[in-house]
């Protein structure tokens, strides 16, 4: 008994155990069980050790789903935050353009009737690389027109509610994004006159 080593182990309690196991949902536990509701709409064909996960649209699972369109104008806030993004980078770009216009006008004064090619290519590098920066302005400022106007825009949220039979103690708010599942299983309070 002199080199022999002893492990301690506190006493299994199959109780404690089952008790955890049955109490988290399989999406915890199981990858392949949260990639079958990854997707609102799954469209592709998913493999995890070679083996098929058999994917499932969410709602399908509930028992007497109910549908609910919102419909709001005053998601706001993360198209005002882009809008801003936008003018700013259109703002560079804009001083950027200035600087390009200066340097190619610059060159060609020093230019001049010169035939060297080296300076001849060097002209032409600097109004391309103008044309290219107004290019992508006269992009910015369409995208940006485009978000103006869909600020004021009615915007629809979609509420699916249901009741999960097969494992009741699994409830919970699941949040959908693009078709992307974001959160799972969030508990939220009752809602009150205030927060509708």
């Amino acid at each position: 008994m002199k080199n022999s080593i002893i492990f301690l182990f506190p006493p299994f309690h199959p109780t404690k155990f089952s008790l955890f196991y049955l109490s988290t949902p399989p999406e915890y536990r199981s990858l392949r069980a949260y990639v079958s509701i990854l997707y609102y709409e799954p469209r592709m064909r998913i493999t995890i050790q070679r083996r098929r996960v058999i994917t499932k649209k969410l709602p399908h699972t509930l028992y007497k789903p109910r549908q609910y369109q919102f419909k709001s104008t005053r998601f706001k806030t993360r198209s005002e935050q882009e809008i801003k993004t936008c003018e700013n980078e259109l703002g560079a770009l804009e001083e950027r353009i200035r600087e390009a216009d200066s340097q190619v006008h610059d060159a060609q004064q020093r230019i001049g009737i010169t035939t060297s090619i080296d300076e001849r290519t060097r002209l032409r590098r600097l109004q391309v690389n103008a044309s290219e920066l107004k290019d992508i302005a006269n992009r910015l400022r369409n995208g940006l027109g485009r978000k103006k106007s869909e600020l004021n825009t009615t915007k629809n949220l979609t509420f699916i509610f249901g009741l999960n039979i097969p494992n009741r103690a699994s409830d919970g708010v699941f949040v959908y994004n693009c078709g992307r599942l974001i959160k799972m299983y969030e508990k939220i309070g009752q809602p009150n006159k205030k927060t509708l």
